[in-house]
């Protein structure tokens, strides 16, 4: 999962950093960095957003290709 992923999920569910940040657990500059690529993103923080996706209807496949 990289930045560039992070971000088209987070678009997907119509939501801005802060928001996104907020539902996962962590600082929205860490989401900032995520989607820079100036952090990379643990696997425990990947589980969260494989969570948040499963939580809000959202495919990651069906993102990736997007």
């Amino acid at each position: 999962m990289d930045g560039q992923l992070v971000r088209k999920i987070r678009r997907n569910a119509m939501l801005i950093q802060e928001e996104f940040a907020k539902e996962i657990g962590v600082a929205p500059r860490t989401v900032s960095r995520w989607e820079t690529g100036l952090l990379p993103i643990g696997l425990k923080n990947q589980r969260k957003i494989v969570e948040f996706c499963k939580s809000h209807e959202i495919d990651i496949e069906k993102v990736k290709g997007e």
